[in-house]
């Protein structure tokens, strides 16, 4: 797995830059954590690995993948490596019921048929959903259990490298624990994760490296037990 940044410059107005990343690069194993103030790119950044947004300058490279202004890539193969669970789970959930939801991603990326049924079933008890809500609207869950359907979305076609954005966000403490438990599996199991959080307890237990942004710009990156 490889992660880099170099020369990147990303701006929503031409009145603010809200990423300004010279040279960056992630560990190719562990779990990397990105904290920073409200406003200081985070969510910009972990947008860059899977080209939802493209910088203005500068590239970003993701394994094989080049991604930069005016460069043709292979979206399919590049958003099959990396999954992005958003901040908000309603920005992810958009289909009549838990399952179909699921299967979204598997049948795009055309994985055979005959595995469907296998893989809603592990994603939600990978979630810590039951079978029970495999036949529910999103619409009609708690945000804690569409949070984990949003998860559940990803998990489903298994990409190299798992972004969460805020996972611990409207989860009580029994919630916190599962995605601890679900983070430091999927790590085990050979995923690369990055984890974008402000709970600096959470941090502390599922990170090995954590990055620091500041209004777009890099101000600290390395150690977890270092930056403490």
């Amino acid at each position: 797995m490889f992660i880099e940044f170099k020369e990147v410059k990303f701006h929503y107005t031409k009145y603010e830059e809200s990423l300004d990343i010279k040279d960056l690069a992630f560990s190719s194993s562990g779990i990397t954590a990105i904290v920073g103030h409200t406003g200081s790119g985070k969510s910009t950044l972990v947008q860059h690995l899977n080209a939802l947004l493209v910088c203005q300058s500068g590239q970003v490279t993701v394994n094989e993948f080049i991604i930069k202004k005016k460069k043709r890539i292979d979206l399919y193969k590049l958003r099959k490596t990396v999954g992005l669970v958003f901040q908000f789970a309603e920005n992810q959930l958009f289909k009549e019921t838990v399952e179909t939801d699921i299967l979204f991603g598997p049948k795009n990326f055309k994985i055979p048929i005959e595995q469907h049924e296998e893989i809603v079933v592990n994603s939600l008890k990978a979630v810590g959903l039951d079978l029970s809500y495999r036949t529910m609207s999103p619409f009609e869950m708690s945000g804690g259990e569409k949070r984990r359907a949003a998860i559940a979305g990803i998990l489903a076609y298994s990409p190299s490298i798992i972004v969460f954005d805020e996972p611990t966000v409207g989860l009580d403490p029994s919630g916190i624990d599962l995605i601890i438990d679900l983070i430091k599996q999927l790590h085990n199991t050979g995923h690369k994760i990055i984890v974008v959080t402000h709970d600096m307890d959470f941090l502390l237990q599922i990170s090995d490296e954590v990055l620091v942004l500041n209004k777009g710009l890099v101000s600290f990156l390395g150690d977890t037990l270092q930056l403490f």
